[in-house]
């Protein structure tokens, strides 16, 4: 009798749980269903087309050796992701859809932030450690613009920033010197306005360089992109009357520039210390770039390239796009990616960071979600190996906090931070 009645008390809770699992997650279906969140609906939208493509079990097989972060093919972190509270979609809206796009930078003890539309948030570093961070709003003088990138060079914060005059578009790169109560930015930099740049530019990416003792500003500029346009056939990145599909040299004290590399299609990446300077260049459809930048390079966009233009029909032979850069006269990439990651920042992480991760450098991809680890030879002419990590987010922007030995992530599906450090 005893076991009888255990057994039908065991059956009622197993009824129990399963009408409450049943309920739970019939709630979770009707939340991923019909919620707004961006990156809920951009997930829904992948998992439709897995679905209508019949190829669920193909996408459940094909992570053979795949690691998603906190674990690594050699290694094991910490990781964690802290939302960023002030973000918005009104705050964002990027090329395709939107996104919570913002940049990160750092300077002393505080972490600034900056929304697409221009608003600029500060913490505390220290404040990491925790799951609550307290966000600060720094007033400026800036108003109806689109931001690009954010760098801080010494004891100033610099903009970059894309502005409507009149019919004309222009990018502006400003500057503010840095102050927690309030920053007054004055512009810098005003590029020539040419049908090439418009609503739709990209680029924007600020970097450094040293040349004959002197700072100067790499500032990149995306070429005409419409993905829709099947036959995309715009020259403008090799013209040298526009800044479009270029990499230019400004130097502030005589409020010149030049063109210092072309044939690019789209550099939101860019590195440079005093050995070498890289760009992490968008293709087409596949053929992502990691270039080696040097003065009077040109890269070959728009007639070469190792992707194909966007829908291009996959049972026809024939390629879009000259493969071999060299035979064409320009310079062939460190790397291409194929298929493409939606490459994005890149910088170099120290050796301080880890003993297992030496001479490395960190990219991010906007599409692929993962974080790559990068090695190339002594002279960076070539990619000795990439390591792949899913992030299982749109990584837009990547900063190394050294004194904290933190890896910073600008996050802009989930509108959030990833951090990653090592295991104390």
């Amino acid at each position: 009798m005893l076991l009888i009645k255990i057994i039908k008390w065991f059956a009622k809770l197993l009824n129990i749980i399963l009408v409450l699992s049943f309920i739970f997650i019939t709630l979770i279906i009707i939340f991923v269903v019909n919620s707004k969140d961006y990156s809920i609906k951009h997930e829904r939208k992948n998992l439709r087309n897995i679905i209508k493509s019949g190829t669920v079990r193909n996408n459940l097989l094909n992570d053979y050796n795949e690691v998603f972060i906190p674990e690594t093919q050699f290694q094991k972190f910490n990781y964690k992701k802290i939302k960023l509270d002030f973000l918005t979609p009104k705050e964002s809206t990027f090329f395709y859809s939107r996104h919570y796009t913002f940049f990160i930078e750092e300077k002393n003890e505080e972490i600034f932030f900056i929304t697409q539309k221009g608003n600029l948030f500060f913490a505390k570093k220290n404040e990491l450690n925790s799951d609550k961070i307290d966000f600060k709003k720094i007033p400026t003088n800036l108003t109806d613009q689109r931001i690009l990138d954010m760098k801080i060079f010494k004891e100033n914060l610099y903009i970059s920033v894309l502005v409507k005059t009149g019919n004309n578009y222009y990018i502006l790169i400003k500057k503010s010197k840095i102050d927690l109560k309030k920053l007054e930015f004055e512009t810098i930099f005003t590029s020539p306005s040419d049908k090439c740049i418009s609503n739709v530019t990209n680029g924007g990416k600020i970097e450094f360089i040293q040349i004959e003792g002197k700072n100067k500003i790499l500032l990149s500029a995306s070429s005409v992109i419409n993905i829709h346009d099947k036959n995309q056939t715009t020259l403008d990145s090799q013209i040298n009357e526009n800044i479009c599909g270029k990499i230019i040299l400004i130097d502030l004290n005589k409020s010149t520039f030049e063109i210092y590399a072309k044939g690019l299609r789209n550099v939101i990446g860019l590195y440079s210390d005093n050995n070498v300077t890289l760009a992490t260049d968008n293709g087409p459809f596949g053929g992502d770039e990691i270039n080696k930048i040097e003065k009077n390079n040109n890269f070959g966009w728009p007639i070469s390239s190792y992707g194909e233009k966007y829908f291009k029909n996959k049972s026809l032979e024939g390629e879009d796009y000259k493969k071999d850069h060299y035979l064409e006269g320009f310079i062939e990439p460190i790397y291409a990616f194929v298929p493409s990651i939606g490459i994005s920042e890149i910088i170099k992480l120290p050796n301080s960071f880890s003993n297992t991760w030496q001479n490395n450098f960190l990219i991010g991809s906007l599409n692929g979600k993962s974080l790559y680890r990068v090695k190339f030879d002594e002279n960076f002419n070539k990619l000795i190996y990439s390591e792949k990590i899913f992030v299982g987010d749109r990584i837009r922007d990547i900063l190394y906090l050294n004194n904290q030995k933190k890896i910073i992530m600008a996050l802009e599906h989930s509108g959030s931070i990833g951090i990653i450090s090592k295991n104390n």
